[in-house]
Parts: C-alpha cells; sequence; structure tokens
C-alpha cells in the first residue's frame, strides 16, 4: 500500500510584496491573519527585493511563521527596448483625464517638446477599446523573455503549472509585473490587485491582466471597466485590505477637554502648496484658543523639511513610517482627533472609514501651477473628484472658512458610511476569506 496515499499535499502560493505599504498591510498590521490564514492551506512564499527582505522576515516572525513561509528576492530586472516601448503606449493612451493632467504638469516641469507631443499622440490616437488595449497588453508580454527574469531571483526557482501567484500591486512596472510574466510563462494562474484606490486612473493601463482581479469596492470596479477595459467576468469585488471591520477603532472617551484637530499632509511632490499651507497653518494656530491642540502628520513616503519651524506650545509634528510603525497605532491617532483636515489625499478614506469629520483644503496658500495644482484633484482626477463631488463632503474654500470650519468643527459631521464603503469597501467583507475562495478555485 502507499504510505503517501491520501496526504494533503499543499499548493504553492506566491505573493509578491515590493512596497512597504503593503507589507504594513499584509503582514505587520496587528489584527491581519493575511499569512497565518493562507498557511493553513498553502505553501507560502514570499518573493520580495533584497532591501525589503528584512522587513518582510520580521512580518513573518511576528506571527510566529519563521520556518513555514520563505522569501525569495527579485532584483536588478531591466527592461528592454520592445517592453519600454509596450509599456509607455500601455500608460499614456489611458483615457483617464489623470492621464492628460499628468501631461501636461510634466511638460511644466521639463519643457520636452518631443515627448510631450509623442504623449499626447498616443493619447488622442490610440483606439480605446478591448481589442487595441489587449494586443498592446500582448506586445508587453511577449516583449519579456523569460531567460532575461531568471537571473534576477536570488535562487532557482521551479513554477509547476499547479502553483498560484497573488500579485499586490499590479501597477508595479519594475517588480510585481516581471514576477507576473515570469510565472506566466510558467504557466502558473495569478490573481491580482492594486496597492490604492487611484491606482486604476493615474497609473495607465494595467500591463499583465491576472486570471481574476480583486477590486476593493464598487467605485474600483467601475474605473475597471472605464478605465482598464478588464473583462468583468475576471473581477471580484472584496475590501480594502486596511478598511476590514478589525481594524475600526473606537473613539476614546475623553476626559480632558482638549479639541484635536490633525492636518494630514500630502508633500510637495504631490501637492506644491503643501508647505506653504503647513507654515501659515502653524503662524495661526496661536491665534486660536489655547485647548485647541493641532499635529501635522507628515507624509511617510514624501516628509517636508520643516526644521525651522517654530511650533507654538499646542501644535506638535507627528509621522507614522512603514517600516517601523503599526496600522492599528495609525487609527488610535485617527480616533482621538475630533477634525481631519486633509487634501486630495487617502487621509479622507482614513478618517471616513474611523468615522471622523473631514475637512478638504480646496484652495492655495500660493497660486500652483494648474498642471501641478493639487486642486486637480477636486475637479479632474477621477478617484479623489467623485469623492469630494459628494454634497455631504465638506471643502474648505479659502483662509477664512478654514479657520472658520476649525472653530465650529463641531458643527461638521463624518461622512455616511453608505457613502464611503462605495470607495472602501463594505467592512462586513472578509478580504483573506474572498482571497482564499477564489485560490481555492484553482484547484
Amino acid at each position: 500500500m502507499d504510505a503517501n496515499k491520501g496526504l494533503f499535499v499543499k499548493q504553492n502560493l506566491y505573493i509578491t510584496l515590493f512596497e512597504p505599504q503593503l507589507i504594513r498591510t499584509y503582514l505587520s498590521a496587528d489584527k491581519s491573519q493575511f499569512l497565518t490564514y493562507l498557511n493553513r492551506e498553502f505553501n507560502i512564499i514570499i518573493i520580495t527585493n533584497s532591501e525589503l527582505h528584512e522587513f518582510v522576515t520580521e512580518g513573518i516572525n511576528k506571527v510566529s511563521l519563521n520556518g513555514s513561509v520563505s522569501v525569495l528576492n527579485f532584483d536588478h530586472y531591466k527592461e528592454n527596448t520592445f517592453t519600454r516601448l509596450a509599456s509607455f503606449m500601455l500608460y499614456w493612451a489611458n483615457k483617464s483625464p489623470a492621464i492628460k493632467l499628468k501631461i501636461g504638469r510634466l511638460w511644466f516641469e521639463e519643457k520636452k517638446v518631443i515627448k510631450t507631443i509623442v504623449k499626447l499622440l498616443t493619447n488622442k490616437l490610440f483606439v480605446k477599446n478591448y481589442i487595441v488595449i489587449n494586443t498592446l497588453r500582448i506586445f508587453f508580454y511577449k516583449s519579456i523573455k523569460i531567460n532575461s527574469l531568471k537571473h534576477c531571483f536570488d535562487s532557482s526557482l521551479l513554477i509547476k503549472s499547479s502553483d498560484l501567484l497573488f500579485i499586490t500591486s499590479l501597477t508595479n512596472a519594475w517588480e510585481d509585473l516581471p514576477v507576473g510574466v515570469y510565472f506566466r510563462k510558467n504557466k502558473a494562474r495569478i490573481v491580482g490587485t492594486v496597492r490604492s484606490w487611484d491606482n486604476l486612473t493615474n497609473h495607465g493601463y494595467i500591463k499583465l491582466v491576472p486570471d481574476v482581479f480583486l477590486s476593493h469596492s464598487e467605485i474600483m470596479l467601475g474605473y475597471a471597466r472605464e478605465f482598464q477595459s478588464l473583462l468583468i467576468d475576471s473581477v471580484v469585488t472584496t475590501v480594502t485590505p486596511v478598511y476590514q471591520k478589525i481594524f475600526q477603532t473606537p473613539k476614546p472617551d475623553k476626559s480632558l477637554r482638549v479639541d484635536k484637530i490633525a492636518y494630514m499632509c500630502m508633500g510637495k511632490s504631490t501637492n506644491p502648496d503643501d508647505e506653504n499651507l503647513v507654515r501659515w497653518l502653524i503662524n495661526q494656530w496661536p491665534l486660536l484658543p489655547n485647548n485647541f491642540q493641532l499635529t501635522i502628520l507628515q507624509h511617510p513616503k514624501f516628509v517636508m523639511k520643516l526644521e525651522d519651524v517654530a511650533l507654538p506650545g499646542n501644535a506638535t509634528m507627528k509621522i507614522f513610517p512603514y517600516e517601523n510603525s503599526n496600522l492599528i497605532d495609525y487609527y488610535d491617532f485617527i480616533a482621538q482627533q475630533d477634525l481631519i483636515v486633509c487634501g486630495g489625499t487617502t487621509a479622507a478614506l482614513d478618517a471616513a472609514f474611523i468615522g471622523i469629520p473631514v475637512a478638504a483644503v480646496g484652495f492655495e496658500i500660493v497660486k500652483q501651477n494648474y498642471w501641478s495644482s493639487a486642486l486637480r484633484y477636486f475637479d479632474t482626477k477621477p478617484h479623489t473628484k467623485d469623492f469630494f463631488e459628494n454634497p455631504d463632503t465638506l471643502v474648505i474654500k479659502n483662509k477664512d472658512d478654514f479657520i472658520k470650519n476649525i472653530l465650529e468643527y463641531k458643527e461638521i459631521s463624518s461622512l455616511n458610511n453608505h457613502f464611503s464603503s462605495r470607495f472602501t469597501g463594505s467592512t462586513e467583507v472578509d478580504f483573506n476569506s474572498v482571497l482564499l475562495d477564489v485560490l481555492k478555485k484553482f484547484n
């Protein structure tokens, strides 16, 4: 009798994690059982790069899976000429208004005439239908030769057709996508998603379409149809991983009457006026009642140099680095605030998810160039435009309005959960369960 007969053999599940924000999301967030949950059904191998290897290992150790989950490095990938051409066309041909806006911004910053004309022609002349876009995707896929990928892995990799790959960031063309191409050329099945709510509208066409795309929400499903030419029968809607019910933090009881206001920075590369706003706000803060506490929360990826700023006693600066902070601590911070003030940033969704009132800054301290201005988040970029056009979303129009709304913050209500869940996904959905159900269908 065969001693191995009847034994359960786990499939291999490879997971790409090439961005610190996603490592925090999937591995190091308190209450996240992502690895533990999937490890019951699959042999897990995480693919990352050398720079983030230690960060990934820490996340694995945190859930006591050291030795059960493997880590593989993928480094030094270089696009060839044909791949760059395919990537260029798939990026600039996209019909999202955000792409035309980026063409204008790059022209303003670089003044490169030929490049700008080629981008405009690509955007205008390519027919935006499934056949044309899918042909470009095939061109992209065919342009990458499997032999050029083998040396990027730090150990030999034998992929079986029964293996599965979960791509966590389908718009990461330097790492996630070549890994995806390698697996597809080895006949493995692929499930994929994107990092953030803006990725389907701001990053051109997805170049490698997975067998199943995981949409985070109702609004992302609409973007998949409108801006990505994805076949809807290949899309499964779940929830944004960081907006699951397990992460919702109750508002703390306040024993002392301190009015807490937080301004969530975007960073100067995203909002050229951000530093001007921060400096103006700090100068204005001493004019407000002493019981108003201000926190300037810097974006961990776009930290501004504000060492010369003298903070009043009731103002502080804070940052939650992706590499050494916890998602729960971040949400606890938001829950302690009475009002979140922000620009066209994910912070608006974060506050809405926790149930804290939001006020969006819809003006500039120093007028910026049209193409670079963060005000385009309110009238052009689809993901935030749709969010801020909601009549219940408060948009601050000028300096006086800013101060008035801070003083009268108690009049500002948190956003309706039904509305915000269109962007975040339903908190009643468990991301891990949906992902597992999708993966198991490939057995």
